[in-house]
C-alpha cells in the first residue's frame, strides 16, 4: 500500500513539475506584454479553483458538525462535539489516561508513600 501511494505521488509530483516547466517555456515565448496579461487571465481561474476548493473544505467541515451533532440521551449533550468515553471490565487505580496517539513515554511515576524503603535510597 505503502509502495502504491509513493507511486501517485512521485506521479502528481512530475506532472505539477511538467505543468509548471511547460507554463514557463509558453509565457517566455509569448514576450514580456502578452505574457503580463496571460498570467493575469491564468492568476483569475487559479484564484476561482482556490475559492471552489475552500468553498468545498467549509462545505465538509460543516456536514461532519451536522452528522456529529450531540444527542439528548448523552450527558454531554449540550456541549457540541464533547466525547464521552466509559470504561468497563478490569480494576483501575489511579488515573484513566486515554488518547489517539502518544509520543514518548506514558509511564506515571509511582506515588511515594511514608513506608517506602525505596524512598530513603
Amino acid at each position: 500500500m505503502a509502495r502504491r501511494s509513493r507511486g501517485w505521488f512521485g506521479l502528481v509530483w512530475t506532472g505539477v513539475v511538467l505543468v509548471v516547466v511547460g507554463l514557463g517555456v509558453f509565457l517566455a515565448l509569448l514576450g514580456l506584454e502578452r505574457a503580463n496579461q496571460t498570467a493575469g487571465v491564468l492568476s483569475l481561474f487559479v484564484s476561482l479553483v482556490g475559492v471552489v476548493v475552500a468553498a468545498a473544505a467549509y462545505r465538509a467541515d460543516r456536514r461532519d458538525e451536522r452528522g456529529s451533532a450531540p444527542r439528548a440521551d448523552r450527558p454531554d449533550a449540550d456541549r457540541p462535539g464533547s466525547v464521552h468515553n466509559q470504561i468497563s471490565g478490569g480494576h483501575f487505580h489511579g488515573t484513566v489516561i486515554q488518547a489517539g496517539r502518544i509520543s514518548g513515554s506514558a509511564h506515571q511515576p509511582r506515588p511515594h508513600r511514608d513506608d517506602d524503603p525505596e524512598r530513603d535510597r
